[in-house]
């Protein structure tokens, strides 16, 4: 078994090579920006083989008519989105990408895809939520 800092230090070291400044933050998961976003590399320490690539907060829920509409959004979003899951929780959005990767530098090829599936799936629950009709 891999441990989680040996699989931090794997994502960090590949997010380099790629032109990233990736930081390993006070939990010990891996976080860095991109196009204007902050994402985190979550790092379950029990299980070698899987990947989350998580960006956290990308919207803030606004009043009842946000979150009312919100559930819908985040289910259109992921429909038409390969891998994502787009998630409301507290008056945050969150969108994440997992997969099961074995080994744990499987990841590499599809780290990049992972990270433009979630910018997709970002820009369609940012449309549905702004096109009422979306949601229909």
């Amino acid at each position: 078994m891999v441990t989680k800092d040996e699989r931090a230090q794997l994502y960090v070291e590949f997010l380099e090579e790629q032109g990233f400044r990736p930081q390993i933050d006070e939990a010990g998961d891996v976080a860095f920006r991109f196009e204007g976003g902050y994402y985190v590399i979550t790092i379950d320490p029990d299980d070698d083989e899987f990947f989350q690539l998580l960006f956290p907060s990308f919207f803030t829920l606004r009043g009842d008519e946000d979150r009312r509409r919100a559930a819908p959004a985040a289910v259109v979003a992921a429909a038409r989105t390969k891998v994502v899951k787009v998630y409301a929780a507290g008056d945050r959005v969150h969108a994440a990408a997992e997969a099961f990767c074995s080994p744990p530098e499987s990841v590499r090829p599809v780290l990049l895809r992972m990270l433009g599936a979630i910018q997709a799936a970002v820009h369609q629950f940012h449309e549905a939520m702004r096109v009422p009709s979306v949601l229909q």
